[in-house]
């Protein structure tokens, strides 16, 4: 019923059923769904109108007052039973019975039913035919939690009020034969009240009280808690995952792909492929099981031979499909100069630009001395921040914590909204205060002088993934990360790096001025100023003071580090597959928004680095705007969706680690 086209296995009738997909992301064999809109009376359900408030008024209450006395073992235990509850709907009721997107043996039934009953939802049967009913009819008036009506509605109205007559009428139509014929299904749908009950409430209550005694006010908070928080989760998928993310498989449906979501909802938002194709066990297309729980757990299973007959769709029909409806553009505005138009326009396929110098080969073999006091002293470094963080910073004071997370933050500005935004890429225009500001920023993270950090940077993009590529991704993750550091640089680089236009750096007397003073200015902000701000204003002790200043350096290092070698080996490539460039959404978060690093190397003018809008992941964007909202900044460069598409076709790559390019 739902599954259509399979790795290795694609049988015609589901072939037929991809291609005479209609635009609106309907298949035409279904019959005609309703309108769109269809007005009409819906009433209340009372119980839940109160009872839905009130348990999060009691949940949180709980929370705040009584869950910072609970044991150890309690939050363990509590976060554990949610995770299983979220594979009994993630992988049992959603992706097992209501997609049918594998088998599974009656052992992995009865656990995956069990582990269900734990959340706390409603019956079975009632919640696959509700599912299904959402996936046949999205978006028109016969979807039970219709996007279309707003967040609230999508999240929790719908189960505020009795059904639209339109999902009644046409959720006659689907087939759930199969569900009725399942004994598993039968059994957990007939004494579903109990079982719920005792498995959702009174089971997780008991243990914390009776096994490690825990008392029992913490025990039942922690309870209404994990309910509470796991019903949210839930819903999110119903809400956030239809309205905020992005859309690279199909640009006319709501569905969106939400990180956030998906890693709270164990792989359940990336949700614009998951409507493309339902069938596919993943629920993604990423590998590496990335924010996707679930998928390792059915591997997991399909190894010990309690799943089998694995669902997925090829790399040449998400390819096949995508040509025609995906998006690879967000909310972007139409400020557009002309030479970043015509370098993006001259762009050869290998993602390299025609009008620069003809890149060196790939591999150029050379033999690169070793820089000792680096091989020695990064490893030196990193060994005695790990040893002063685990044994001296819980014994910080509360101010130094703050104070040392504000203190990178600052610093971590100073790289992306300014090295690398402002300086390397002229993305936009600053006055002098935002300059100064910027590059005082950037002394304190401890890096290079500001000048060789944007030679670095400009013949980085120049001759991406060559042997002119100062950090060549094509040489693995420890050369990427930090082995760069550790040898003299290639050859190559030397004699390409002089191509590498730095006229407007020349000319900065901002940049000349640091560059003059920089080993000064750089030991003071990035050492000395932090470790003597606690020891004097608030009176911390000078050894975890120290401990702070090597901790956040040492991670500043390594998120950097992170941009050069995990955005360049590990995510997605949606604008340009020939690239090792990859959007992560996790450098991104770390990096303040240097993750999206398929656009960025597509789009190097882009002020944001990225396509997304709302400030997704993005922090470096939110503080330039705010900058312009000051009028410090000025200029602000950004792509127009119409180029993005034009550059796009025939580029974009919706397949991670699945073709062999991208190996």
């Amino acid at each position: 019923m739902y599954s259509s086209i399979i790795t290795k296995n694609e049988d015609n009738k589901n072939q037929k059923l991809t291609q005479l997909e209609t635009e609106n992301g309907k298949n035409s064999i279904f019959d005609q769904p309703p309108k769109e809109n269809i007005p009409v009376v819906q009433p209340l359900i009372w119980r839940n109108v109160i009872g839905i408030p009130v348990l999060h008024v009691i949940a949180i209450y709980l929370f705040v007052t009584r869950y910072h006395e609970a044991k150890f073992w309690t939050w363990i235990f509590t976060t554990t039973y949610g995770v299983f509850g979220g594979l009994g709907v993630t992988a049992g009721a959603h992706r097992f019975w209501a997609h049918r997107s594998y088998s599974a043996k009656l052992p992995l039934k009865i656990l995956l039913a069990c582990f269900y009953c734990t959340a706390g939802q409603i019956h079975l049967t009632k919640w696959i035919r509700v599912h299904r009913t959402h996936h046949r009819y999205t978006e028109t008036s016969a979807d039970p939690h219709n996007a279309n009506r707003g967040f609230f509605f999508s999240h929790v109205g719908w189960l505020m009020m009795k059904h639209h007559p339109a999902v009644k009428k046409y959720g006659k139509n689907v087939n759930l034969s199969d569900i009725a014929a399942d004994p598993v299904i039968r059994f957990f749908d007939k004494y579903y009240p109990p079982i719920m009950l005792s498995l959702t409430f009174v089971l997780p209550i008991l243990i914390p009280v009776y096994i490690w005694n825990e008392t029992w006010i913490v025990s039942i908070g922690a309870t209404i808690f994990r309910h509470l928080f796991m019903l949210n989760v839930a819903f999110a998928v119903n809400s956030f995952a239809h309205l905020w993310g992005t859309r690279p498989y199909n640009r006319n449906l709501k569905a969106v792909e939400n990180p956030t979501v998906s890693f709270l909802a164990l792989g359940e938002g990336w949700h614009n492929y998951h409507h493309c194709f339902p069938w596919d066990y993943k629920a993604a297309e990423l590998g590496l099981y990335r924010l996707n729980l679930t998928t390792a757990f059915i591997d997991f299973m399909a190894w010990l031979g309690l799943a089998y007959d694995l669902k997925t769709s090829s790399s040449e029909m998400i390819d096949r499909f995508c040509a025609k409806k995906a998006m690879y553009s967000s909310m972007i505005t139409e400020n557009e100069n002309n030479k970043s138009q015509k370098l993006t326009q001259l762009r050869t396929e290998n993602g390299k630009n025609s009008i620069l110098d003809q890149p060196p080969k790939e591999n150029i073999p050379a033999v690169q001395p070793l820089i000792w006091r680096n091989v020695i002293g990064i490893p030196v470094l990193h060994v005695i921040g790990i040893y002063l963080f685990v044994t001296q910073s819980y014994n910080a004071k509360f101010l130094t914590w703050i104070f040392g997370i504000s203190y990178g933050i600052l610093g971590g500005l100073g790289l992306t909204a300014g090295i690398h935004r402002f300086w390397a890429h002229k993305s936009y225009s600053a006055k002098l205060p935002l300059r100064i500001l910027l590059a005082c920023f950037f002394c304190t993270v401890g890096q290079i002088h500001m000048t060789k950090w944007i030679r670095v940077h400009r013949t980085h993009h120049r001759y991406t993934d060559t042997s002119a590529d100062p950090h060549n991704a094509n040489r693995g993750f420890f050369f990427s990360h930090v082995g760069w550091l550790m040898m003299k640089h290639h050859p190559a680089i030397k004699e390409y790096g002089k191509n590498v236009n730095m006229n407007d750096i020349a000319a900065d007397p901002v940049i000349r001025f640091f560059d003059k003073y920089y080993p000064p200015i750089m030991l003071l902000l990035t050492f000395v100023l932090p470790t003597m701000i606690p020891v004097y204003i608030w009176n911390e002790t000078w050894i975890i003071s120290i401990t702070g200043t090597i901790t956040r350096y040492v991670i500043t290092l390594n998120i950097v580090f992170s941009v050069n070698s995990v955005a360049h080996l590990w995510g997605t490539r949606p604008y340009n597959r020939n690239l090792k460039a990859r959007e992560n959404p996790t450098v991104s978060f770390l990096a303040f928004g240097e993750g999206w690093h398929n656009y960025h190397h597509c789009f190097p003018w882009d002020y944001k680095a990225a396509e997304l809008g709302l400030y997704r992941l993005n922090l470096a964007t939110a503080f330039i705007d705010f900058m312009a909202w000051l009028g410090l900044a000025y200029d602000l460069k950004t792509t127009s969706t119409v180029m993005i598409e034009r550059f796009c076709a025939g580029k974009g790559d919706s397949t991670d680690l699945s073709k062999p390019n991208a190996k």
